[in-house]
């Protein structure tokens, strides 16, 4: 049988808590990123119709252009 001292046992807690929180914190940074880009095609989607181009969508909203031409050939697919 092995045994554990209570550090041991203490500092694999204290492992586990930390890999938890790190587990939390990447799930809500993954949410907000899938939510962040929902509301990025949104945006260039609805510029779009409202009769803006490329260029002026992708400086308006920070974006590369390049992404705002995938957002708007996703649409049309």
């Amino acid at each position: 049988m092995i045994e554990v001292t209570k550090e041991e046992r203490q500092r694999a807690i204290m492992r586990s808590r930390r890999m938890f929180q790190t587990d939390q914190s990447s799930n809500i940074q993954t949410a907000e990123r899938r939510g962040g880009l929902k509301e990025r095609r949104k945006n260039v989607r609805h510029m779009h119709q409202e009769g803006f181009d490329v260029k002026t969508i992708a400086r308006a909203l920070g974006l590369p252009e390049q992404e705002v031409k995938d957002i708007l050939d996703s649409q049309t697919k």
